[in-house]
């Protein structure tokens, strides 16, 4: 604590300093011993090593305490400082700052706000005290030249006003600034654009800009206040000299922390997003240029006009280079090196390479030519796929991808075939595109079968939707998969890729009605003037027929398939026949599934009652092709897949299981009747897959109604179901038995 006593009413001026690395202290004042530590006058703490300044009114021949205190918590500190009180005669000077910092000179310029002629400046050694002298006077408070400095050396500099009076206002400063390693001529500037990707700032958080192991600047990071916006800073570099950004400290949220580097002409170097790096470590080295633009790789590299057998390469450059080197080479292979000589020279971007392999996968990469001595670094990988056929013979499909939720598809992909080749994956909207549909165009060989399958699920599958429509006019929409449908890892489309108007156009608007369990009519309308068809029907899933492949010769539309399998998923296509030498291609394919042998109560399947608790006898199940059936139902889920069994009962209580649940969902239900199928009366209902029945009456037939919990078509779930029979309940007595009795008569 210190006792002052004014010797004249006014205003005083009180700077505590920590001379060292000490943190979170602070001065304050009082007007009285009874006061302290209950009502000051003034003070300022913080935790930095900053000054600790106020101004204090003062009465002549009053004593003021002056408390210095440390933080506390969990032992006090010890704190290193100077103290210095001075009158204030006049405003000091205000909004310190330093440019045009050279080896030995910088320029010194500060705010006037009191109107003062003349200043006394004390440029000094960082960490040096409070002047306590005088300092040298000048009449200019704008770029004041303080030469004879030392190169690569913190400084400091105070400043203060002349009053006029013979009296000067209160020392101003430090503020602190570095003498380059190079002067003013020789330098330029790099902007560090930092970024906090909380926007609560960079938190402690520091980097260092150094030089030849001197550092030349300590970047901060944004503040709080700055929230999600960059915060840019200017930093004068030397040039040709080396220079690297080190991280020093992580502060409280380094995962937070993003900054990019960009030189004096606009070229972004080096970007380090928030998540990556590590405190304590080099981020980045270079050398500082301020003559030359950057020799940096291309990026955002592109296919296009792809054919069979050339391709139109393009990229962005981000340097000041004319030409290129363009290396290709099959997809998978390592990557090119610095010293990789079979490259193809461009002189032009885009450029096309040509002599490459229908239906092959390739990589490239290219890297700029900024002199005959400075050729850059190779860009990144960009992969491409070769046409199956010339451009000519190519054109647009569109692909329309939604997102019922409007998050994207999230992981979830599709891809576009033909001939068995990804010529495109779709990867659906994005997050950001919420619910609006995302149209990607996909060129296509003409002639050339294609088909849409659904390579990934991603995390909601549910969500993803998909439509396809055609290149000729009218772009007609030739197939469509609504949120919720499908599966993935299946082909949800085949058809044949149509560029020009044909001869004879193949049939469209294929249907199916009147699926049993061993038949189906399909009908089509014809595109053109055909009278004879051709119609194939093959097993869900099988490859899609070819020009070659022959099928049924029919003059009959509708036309009845008969002699099917129960339960069986098939593919139907038709052609047209025009001419003996005029034939369509193939029509989409139209799926459907026939009716399950158990579809309904009438045609319920026996299960076998086994005599024991063990399911030694059962019966096998599918919901495949299964539609709902009329008879009531107040159980949960959607009965819109039913199949049915029963069973004739021995014991007045069963067990009912559906075991091996496999396929398209496991969340079964199950429901038992009583009665006949034209008048059930419904006695259980069960989400489990077993349940026990009970009063039943040997004898009578019961039905069992199995349907899937979902809403969704299409399930291909099978289960095989048992009916066991409980042992009868354990019986007791009171019948007394000898040791000799129980083994003997009893066990």
């Amino acid at each position: 604590m210190y006792a002052y006593t004014a010797t004249a009413s006014g205003t005083i001026n009180v700077s505590m300093t920590p001379t060292a690395t000490a943190t979170y202290s602070g001065i304050f004042a009082y007007n009285s011993c009874s006061n302290i530590g209950v009502s000051c006058l003034a003070g300022v703490a913080n935790a930095g090593v900053t000054p600790r300044v106020f101004d204090l009114p003062v009465t002549a021949g009053t004593t003021y305490y002056f408390v210095i205190s440390t933080w506390a918590n969990p032992t006090p500190n010890t704190v290193a400082y100077t103290l210095v009180i001075q009158t204030v005669n006049c405003a000091p000077p205000t909004n310190l700052s330093v440019s045009s910092i050279g080896q030995t000179s910088a320029n010194l310029s500060w705010s006037n706000p009191s109107g003062a002629t003349s200043w006394e400046v004390a440029v000094q050694t960082l960490g040096d005290p409070i002047p306590s002298g005088s300092g040298v006077t000048t009449n200019s408070n704008i770029n004041y030249l303080a030469g004879g400095l030392t190169a690569a050396t913190s400084y400091q500099y105070y400043v203060r006003a002349d009053c006029g009076n013979g009296t000067f206002s209160a020392w101003t400063g430090p503020f602190p600034f570095d003498t380059k390693i190079c002067d003013v001529a020789q330098q330029c500037n790099y902007s560090f654009i930092m970024r906090d990707s909380f926007g609560d700032g960079w938190t402690g958080g520091t980097m260092q800009v150094k030089q030849n192991g001197i550092v030349v600047a300590t970047l901060t990071g944004p503040a709080d206040a700055d929230n999600l916006n960059p915060i840019t800073v200017t930093v004068a570099m030397c040039d040709g000299i080396p220079f690297e950004l080190f991280w020093n400290n992580g502060g409280t949220f380094p995962g937070d922390m993003g900054i990019s580097i960009v030189n004096s002409f606009g070229q972004t170097l080096f970007v380090k997003p928030s998540g990556v790096g590590s405190a304590g470590t080099t981020l980045y080295t270079g050398v500082v240029d301020c003559v030359t633009p950057a020799c940096l790789p291309a990026t955002a590299l592109t296919a296009t006009s792809i054919s069979d057998t050339s391709v139109t390469l393009g990229w962005t450059p981000n340097g000041p280079e004319t030409s290129w080197q363009v290396f290709v080479q099959l997809t998978g292979l390592p990557a090119p090196t610095a010293a990789e000589t079979n490259w193809v020279a461009a002189p032009t971007n885009p450029f096309v390479i040509t002599n490459l392999t229908a239906g092959t996968i390739y990589d490239f990469y290219v890297r700029p030519v900024c002199s005959s001595t400075s050729i850059g670094p190779w860009s990144a990988v960009k992969t491409f796929t070769t046409a199956l056929c010339p451009l000519a013979n190519q054109c647009n499909y569109s692909f329309i991808m939604t997102d019922s939720f409007g998050d994207g598809w999230n992981g979830g992909t599709m891809q576009v075939k033909q001939n068995g080749i990804v010529v495109a994956t779709l990867t659906g909207p994005a997050d950001a595109d919420n619910l609006n549909p995302i149209t990607v165009l996909v060129p296509l060989c003409h002639g050339i079968p294609f088909e849409l399958f659904w390579s990934n699920a991603g995390t909601f599958p549910a969500e993803l939707g998909v439509s396809i429509k055609e290149s000729l006019a009218p772009q007609a929409t030739i197939f469509t998969k609504p949120a919720g449908t499908g599966t993935p890892l299946t082909t949800l489309f085949t058809g044949t890729a149509e560029c020009f108007p044909a001869t004879c156009p193949k049939p469209i608007n294929v249907t199916i009605s009147g699926v049993t369990q061993t038949g189906a009519t399909v009908a089509w309308t014809e595109s053109g003037t055909a009278t004879q068809w051709e119609v194939i029907i093959l097993l869900g899933g099988s490859p899609a027929p070819t020009a070659t492949s022959t099928g049924v010769l029919t003059t009959v539309n509708p036309f009845v398939f008969t002699l099917l399998s129960p339960a069986t998923t098939y593919d139907v296509y038709i052609r047209a026949i025009c001419s003996a030498s005029d034939v369509s291609f193939w029509s989409n394919k139209k799926s459907f599934t026939t009716l399950i042998a158990n579809d309904e109560c009438i045609n319920a399947t026996v299960v076998p009652v086994n005599p024991t608790i063990d399911c030694v006898a059962t019966a096998p199940g599918s919901i495949l092709g299964a539609t709902a059936s009329a008879q009531g139902n107040t159980c949960g889920g959607t009965d819109d897949d039913d199949v049915w069994f029963q069973f004739t009962a021995t014991s007045t209580q069963h067990v009912i299981s559906l075991l091996n649940v496999v396929g398209s969902t496991t969340d079964l239900f199950h429901v038992l009747y009583t009665g006949s199928c034209g008048t059930l009366t419904q006695i259980a209902c069960s989400d489990p897959n077993s349940s026990i029945a009970t009063n039943l009456v040997i004898g009578q037939t019961y039905y069992i109604r199995v349907y899937s919990y979902t809403a969704t078509a299409g399930q291909t779930t099978t289960f095989t179901v048992c009916v066991a029979t409980l042992p009868p309940s354990i019986k007791t007595n009171t019948t007394q038995y000898t040791n000799q009795q129980l083994v003997e008569d009893v066990f």
